[in-house]
């Protein structure tokens, strides 16, 4: 099961993240990571103690756990991959991989649900990763929504009565 890990991230490994020298992130192992999680690093102001508004998501690719190669048990390192970097195709199956995996929905219903989907012409192509990426959160939410009222096959429903067309 993927899960979403919001994390508070100091500024300087906020931006070594965001220019791609920093591929990993070293955390306290106290959520349960895995492979296929995403996480939502948002920037922290350590002298202000508050949230800088700038956030990125990040896709777990590999992780270390503790107690192997000298890192202390209590810490793991995660490998990731800004979704940013990521083709729009490899984004989209990131995605319907991330939700078919745990949810009762087949993958190809969730490819065929957004190839059906109009296309927004004027966004960017970070836009349109970036809107993927909340897209994601909705579908899954729309899922749940419908599995736990017992029609697992309305999703498509939930998620256009929840307005996120």
């Amino acid at each position: 099961m993927s899960t979403t890990h919001e994390l508070k991230t100091h500024p300087q490994p906020y931006f070594d993240v965001f220019t791609g020298e920093k591929p990993y992130e070293i955390r306290k192992n106290d959520r349960g990571y895995a492979v296929g999680d995403w996480l939502l690093l948002k920037q922290w102001e350590p002298v202000l103690l508050t949230y800088s508004g700038k956030q990125l998501w990040a896709y777990v690719t590999h992780l270390t756990p503790g107690g192997q190669w000298g890192l202390p048990a209590e810490l793991c390192v995660l490998g990731i991959q800004l979704p940013e970097t990521w083709t729009p195709r490899r984004l989209l199956q990131a995605i319907c991989d991330d939700i078919s995996k745990d949810l009762p929905v087949s993958r190809a219903s969730l490819e065929r649900f957004f190839h059906d989907r109009p296309q927004h012409m004027l966004l960017s192509e970070l836009d349109k990763m970036r809107e993927l990426l909340d897209l994601r959160v909705q579908i899954r939410t729309a899922i749940e929504a419908a599995h736990a009222a017992g029609n697992a096959q309305s999703w498509q429903a939930a998620f256009q009565e929840g307005a996120h067309v």
